[in-house]
């Protein structure tokens, strides 16, 4: 914030979510899901009353993205809390008159669950496809990107 920025894009929530799964190394419990995205959409709360102090600062907030895990993750599980939290955001979104993001519904594939075949090379961060995609969505979202 002390830099101004007139625009600020926020895009959280993967890793956080990724912490309800148990740590079978460590032999450790998940965090309690529904823990995890009240305090997600409090950190997102808090940044946009921030950015509503400085004048001129816009703020956006992104869609947590899909993704596709491998054991032993229960990917239908994450799934479903990354469709959550994004509902959370999307709520957020509608309660302050921020501009929501949706990287989740350009990159989903049919039926709403997982990441799309070949726009990743480890079913979570994108490849070049899967950011040539966000960078339109960002741009469609966005006024003023080039």
């Amino acid at each position: 914030f002390q830099l101004r920025p007139r625009k600020v894009i926020v895009m959280a929530g993967t890793n956080d979510l990724l912490t309800t799964a148990p740590d079978l190394w460590w032999r450790t419990p998940g965090a309690n899901p529904e823990e995890v995205i009240s305090r997600l959409i409090s950190n997102l709360e808090a940044l946009v009353e921030r950015a509503k102090e400085h004048e001129g600062m816009d703020i956006y907030l992104c869609s947590v993205l899909p993704a596709d895990l491998c054991p032993p993750y229960d990917k239908l599980g994450f799934a479903e809390l990354v469709r959550r939290a994004n509902d959370g955001i999307r709520a957020l979104c509608g309660r302050t008159g921020t501009p929501y993001v949706d990287f989740h519904s350009a990159l989903v594939r049919e039926g709403g669950l997982l990441i799309r075949d070949g726009i990743t090379h480890d079913g979570v961060h994108p490849c070049g496809e899967g950011y040539e995609i966000m960078a339109q969505v960002l741009r469609e979202a966005v006024p003023g990107l080039e």
